[in-house]
């Protein structure tokens, strides 16, 4: 489908280019189409730049659904470790992501409103992917031994953090401090329990 070409293709560029050096010349050349034929599906390039937030919010949240019955399965956090890692480098959504931290930190400023509100529904979503295993910890009383809730704002944090790291640095950059951010969070939880 043509629309759903030109928002991938339009998720590409505003993560490489900005909004101000995505044009829908480039877009359309990408696509194979004609320039007049994006109006077709799209208004102005306003419109599809929140459509791309719409749709990469839509695949996220759907990520996010798959990764939640992982977590929600045992508290163990070498576990959580690697479900956080596999979620973060997973290939196939890669530029989706890419577009949303792009987009949510260098957003026009006219539409710096607009970004932070869908960029909170995606921190929103994350959020969504370790509350299962909160309620785990709950249920089996680890939460009285730490705070649980500490425990899931810390470790979006990190996701938060090596995200951006990914994104601007490549993946060699977010490994090294996936590992090391790792290992202090990990420390800092056994030292509760303890």
């Amino acid at each position: 489908m043509t629309s759903e070409r030109i928002i991938d293709v339009s998720m590409e560029y505003f993560s490489e280019l900005g909004y101000a050096g995505t044009t829908f010349t480039l877009i359309a050349k990408a696509v194979g189409i004609k320039k007049q034929s994006i109006y077709a599906h799209f208004t102005s390039k306003e419109h599809l730049y929140f459509t791309c937030f719409e749709r990469a919010l839509e695949i996220e949240k759907n990520r996010a659904q798959k990764y939640q019955r992982q977590l929600a399965q045992r508290i163990d956090l070498l576990h959580v470790k690697a479900i956080l890692r596999e979620y973060i480098l997973e290939n196939q959504y890669r530029n989706t992501v890419l577009f949303l931290y792009k987009a949510g930190l260098v957003a026009p400023h006219e539409y710096q409103l607009q970004s932070q509100t869908y960029i909170a529904k995606y921190r929103e979503s994350m959020l969504a992917i370790f509350r299962p295993w909160l309620l785990l910890m709950k249920a089996e009383n680890a939460a009285q031994k730490q705070n649980a809730i500490d425990i899931i704002e810390v470790l979006f944090c990190l996701y938060d953090g090596c995200m951006i790291e990914l994104v601007l640095n490549g993946k060699q950059a977010f490994q090294k401090r996936f590992d090391s951010v790792w290992s202090l969070f990990w420390e800092s939880i056994v030292q509760k329990i303890e």
